[in-house]
């Protein structure tokens, strides 16, 4: 929105516009936003992959509770850098400024997002001019994880459209 000039094309991928039409995270995701302050970080990662995630997928996949563990201990968020991520979470509103976009775009999300339920998806997708929203059923907030094959299918399929 505030460069249009250096933006060819644009994936949003589990994400709002924002405001006061949105629709609140489940009682799931915020479970995952609130998690004990004092929890150790690898802990935490755990715990929030497992909530944002489709239930069941932390089981079938333990790998990737090991790979979140460990980016958590190499790159740990402060205290700080939460109550900034909620600061900013509550502040964000671009309802009015969609249809100023005027490049093709591709809007991912999870059918079963607890954290940024599908409504606010489909609200971003029709605010955005000739946007296409993609749906992966019985998924959650992390679609890359969940569907890599699908996600990074209908990804390359969109750059690649782009770049042609």
């Amino acid at each position: 929105l505030r460069h249009p000039d250096l933006v060819r094309g644009l994936v949003l991928v589990s994400t709002t516009p924002g405001g006061a039409g949105s629709t609140p995270a489940t009682e799931r995701g915020r479970a995952a936003l609130f998690l004990p302050a004092d929890m150790e970080p690898q802990e935490r990662a755990r715990q929030a992959l497992t909530l944002m995630t489709y239930e069941g997928f932390a089981a079938a996949h333990p790998e990737a509770l090991d790979v979140a563990a460990a980016n958590a201990a190499r790159h740990p968020m402060s205290a700080e850098s939460f109550k900034r991520q909620f600061r900013a979470i509550r502040a964000h509103d671009t309802t009015a400024d969609l249809a100023r976009l005027a490049v093709p775009s591709l809007v991912l999300h999870g059918e079963r997002d607890d954290l940024i339920p599908l409504p606010n998806a489909e609200r971003l997708a029709a605010g955005i001019p000739g946007a296409e929203l993609r749906v992966y059923p019985a998924t959650g907030h992390m679609p890359h994880l969940e569907r890599p094959v699908q996600f990074l299918r209908d990804l390359r399929g969109f750059l690649e459209a782009q770049a042609s």
